[in-house]
């Protein structure tokens, strides 16, 4: 069943980018697994394309981007549960796999792309849904400073820690295997010690 139920959030998320992948905002409703026990949550998916103005008076420079914005909008008996924590796991992976670069605030979810990144990635999710198989999450690739006293809480809650150097993540990897994030190793360089 669960796997049947994240077959159709994939689904919908298909049609959704296709629907907005050059800008817009799509909100679709996603019912509990178990027949007849109603939604859990609504999910608006909004892109936001990010174009510098020629002629910019302020000699300013930016980097032409794709924003995305998720947002889970649980109803209250589903909030922090762990069928929310599966819904975001599912829409944020089948839109952008690797773990470690969404932001979060509270129930949203943001992400910035090259342009026509989202919908590109229309195609990989389109097979997905005609082969019937569930995108996965990519672990991250750098290990991140982030305060101790929130580490061991969230690894055994599941939950996100966010870096020194600004990124979320959910602790779940062995640190030591992976390279140390660079922003990460520079900041922390800067503390005073005692």
């Amino acid at each position: 069943m669960r796997t049947e139920w994240e077959l159709g959030i994939q689904f919908e998320l298909l049609n959704g980018l296709r629907a907005i992948h050059d800008g817009g905002t799509y909100l679709f409703d996603v019912d509990h697994i178990l027949p007849g026990k109603g939604r859990i949550a609504s999910v608006e998916i909004s892109i936001v394309q990010e174009r510098p103005v020629s002629g910019n008076a302020d000699g300013e420079h930016f980097v032409p981007t794709d924003d995305i914005v998720v947002e889970f909008m649980p109803r209250s008996q589903y909030e922090g549960s762990n069928l929310l924590w599966q819904l975001i796991q599912r829409v944020l992976t089948s839109i952008e796999p690797p773990q470690q670069v969404w932001d979060r605030f509270g129930n949203t979810f943001s992400n910035l792309g090259e342009p026509g990144v989202w919908g590109s990635r229309i195609q990989t999710l389109s097979e997905a849904v005609e082969a019937k198989q569930l995108l996965f999450s990519e672990p991250g690739k750098f290990s991140h400073y982030t305060h101790r006293k929130h580490l061991a809480g969230k690894t055994v809650e599941g939950s996100g820690v966010r870096s020194m150097c600004g990124v979320y993540f959910v602790p779940s990897q062995d640190h030591g295997a992976l390279p140390t994030c660079s922003t990460c190793e520079e900041m922390y360089s800067l503390l005073p010690k005692e």
